[in-house]
C-alpha cells in the first residue's frame, strides 16, 4: 500500500512472504524537504521522533499478529449465536 505522490510524502508499506507461516512488514516514508524553508528545524525533528513512533507502531503490529496466529492455530468450540 502506498499513501501519497510524489514529490509529495509517500509511505509504503510491505508485506513479504518469508519462511513457510511467517512474512515480513516493511515500511518506507519519503518526503522531499526544502532546506531553505524556515521549517526545516521542525521537520529535522519530527524525522528523528519518527524513528521511535514508527519503532513503537511495527512492534505493536508484530505483537497483534502473533497474538492472532497464536489464537487462531488453538481450535475453539462453536459459539451458539444469540439472537440480538
Amino acid at each position: 500500500m502506498m499513501c501519497g505522490t510524489l514529490p509529495h510524502p509517500t509511505w509504503l508499506w510491505v508485506c513479504e512472504p518469508r519462511a513457510v507461516g511467517t512474512t515480513r512488514l516493511i515500511t518506507r516514508i519519503r518526503s522531499h524537504d526544502r532546506w531553505l524553508a524556515p521549517s526545516i528545524v521542525f521537520s529535522l525533528l519530527v524525522e528523528f521522533a519518527d524513528i521511535w513512533m514508527i519503532r513503537e507502531m511495527l512492534l505493536k503490529v508484530r505483537e497483534r499478529a502473533e497474538r492472532l496466529a497464536r489464537t487462531e492455530s488453538r481450535p475453539t468450540p462453536l459459539q451458539p449465536k444469540t439472537a440480538a
